[in-house]
């Protein structure tokens, strides 16, 4: 599938992406010293406490701090994470530079880039590449996460370009069903707001030819939402992210809905508190779907009556003319993605790298392993990007070097950012009650199975059936029939 380049050509590409890859693992092992450093810091400290506590032959045990406390200690880090956009300003195609040179501070722009790529992933729903033996689309899901009044909220800017779209485009309007039927109207849109049922999207899905773009900046309307039985919809986000048909059932109404290829992009923004409400535990499966960015924010005034402010927004909204124009031509002039075998060679020697490097879960495997898919897809919107600037119309499009060695880069500074997400959820996370629940059962058992479980840990049968359905929710077992349930291992999601 790939196509051959001259062998000059080849040979420029392989020698910059070598050296683009060794400066990357170089860099890798830079912050791999630095997190060693940091931990013998915290174990050393950790045995002076130890100590201190014992008096004589007696050893005092020291209470563990909360998991509040434990989750403030590890957010202090993020005061480090990696800047983006520095390492990459000047290759980035022309729309993104132009938005990302609108604001002053560091963060900002990163949050910028971040939400403006994965809102453009969503405009791009007939073109695609091969990963993995399967047809791959664009679409990416994207986590911001920090404090309040820090800046996450200027993804709100680049959603801003999908609502002049849904706007002057497609006009969300009721399509009238077949004629004589009781058909119900077909409602078009671009956006899905957070705030809906499962069916609800999988039926605006089917309406809208597989694709929609969800953003909130509130991480909590989506957490809301999934905390309700008739609502909850993380299994469509799970499979959403790979393009896996869904279908629905209304028993009631007689009604069958299925979407082959679901396309949808996601972008969230929150505080860290909101982002370990949506995901609780390192083992569900939505953690390693999405991009992070995590940081702390500016200890800086920002001036809100500078004259600037005005002027950048007057240049946002010259930007969504151009996000209209990209999405016409998107529509127009789709292509099939590819990369060049010596990218390819680079990409899994980067990859392989990371994957065998410092890793010390099983969970941050499943993040490196989908971190792939990500860094193949920023690299497919860069090149619809560059193939829009200079008005390209082929329908087979392969990756230029410029395109693919931002992309690794970018994939590169979020794995950093991923690593400290992860660390948060874990070092946060509370006592796992329903684990000891677990623990005392089979893989396949009976709900009266985890009744007379539940009698060995003192808990009656109506606080056990309740533990069931919060299990499910978080997607810790699932129900092959009623009344009987399998545990959910994440090595099973992983290889998804």
């Amino acid at each position: 599938m790939f196509k051959q380049l001259s062998s000059s050509k080849e040979q420029l590409e392989l020698k910059e992406a070598k050296s683009l890859t060794a400066t990357l693992i170089e860099s890798k092992n830079q912050s791999r010293v630095k997190t060693t450093v940091e931990s013998k810091k915290e174990s050393s400290k950790e045995s002076i406490e130890e100590s201190k506590c014992q008096t004589g032959s007696k050893t005092i045990k020291v209470k563990k701090a909360d998991s509040a406390k434990k989750a403030a200690s590890f957010l202090s880090r993020w005061n480090d994470s990696p800047i983006i956009y520095q390492s990459i300003l000047p290759q980035l195609p022309t729309l993104l530079k132009q938005g990302v040179n609108l604001y002053s501070d560091d963060r900002q722009k990163d949050v910028f880039l971040l939400s403006a790529l994965t809102a453009l992933s969503g405009l791009m729903p007939n073109s695609f590449g091969i990963y993995n033996n399967k047809k791959c689309y664009a679409n990416l899901f994207l986590f911001l996460t920090a404090p309040p009044a820090s800046g996450k909220g200027v993804m709100n800017d680049a959603k801003k370009w999908i609502e002049a779209i849904q706007s002057d485009i497609i006009k969300p309007k009721n399509v009238l069903g077949a004629p004589n039927t009781n058909q119900a109207p077909k409602v078009k849109m671009l956006m899905v707001p957070a705030d809906a049922s499962s069916a609800a999207i999988i039926k605006a899905l089917d309406e809208n030819n597989g694709n929609l773009i969800m953003m909130e900046s509130e991480a909590d309307t989506l957490v809301n939402v999934l905390k309700k039985d008739w609502a909850s919809y993380d299994d469509l986000l799970r499979k959403t992210f790979h393009h896996e048909s869904i279908a629905l059932l209304r028993k009631t109404e007689g009604e069958y809905t299925y979407v082959n290829d679901p396309k949808l992009s996601v972008a969230l923004s929150g505080t860290p508190e909101q982002l370990r409400a949506l995901i609780k535990s390192p083992e569900n499966g939505l953690l390693s779907r999405f991009m992070y960015y995590g940081f702390t924010g500016s200890n800086n005034w920002r001036d809100v009556f500078n004259p600037l402010e005005n002027q950048n927004h007057s240049k946002l909204f010259n930007l969504e003319k151009i996000a209209i124009n990209y999405y016409k031509y998107c529509q127009k002039y789709p292509f099939e993605f590819d990369l060049t075998s010596k990218q390819i060679t680079i990409l899994n020697s980067f990859f392989k790298s990371v994957y065998e490097g410092e890793l010390s879960s099983d969970y941050m495997k499943g993040v490196i392993s989908r971190m792939c898919l990500i860094c193949f897809r920023i690299a497919m919107i860069l090149t619809a990007l560059r193939r829009y600037n200079d008005k390209v119309k082929t329908v087979n499009q392969t990756c230029n070097i410029t395109d693919f060695n931002t992309a690794l880069n970018i994939v590169q500074l979020l794995l950093q950012h991923s690593k400290n997400v992860l660390g948060f959820i874990e070092k946060a996370k509370p006592t796992d009650k329903y684990q000891k629940l677990l623990d005392l059962l089979p893989n396949k058992f009976s709900k009266a199975d985890a009744i007379n479980a539940g009698k060995k840990i003192d808990r009656a049968e109506r606080t056990i059936t309740d533990w069931l359905k919060e299990l499910k929710k978080q997607n810790r077992i699932e129900s092959s029939k009623i009344g009987v349930f399998n545990k959910i291992r994440f090595k099973k999601d992983e290889n998804k």
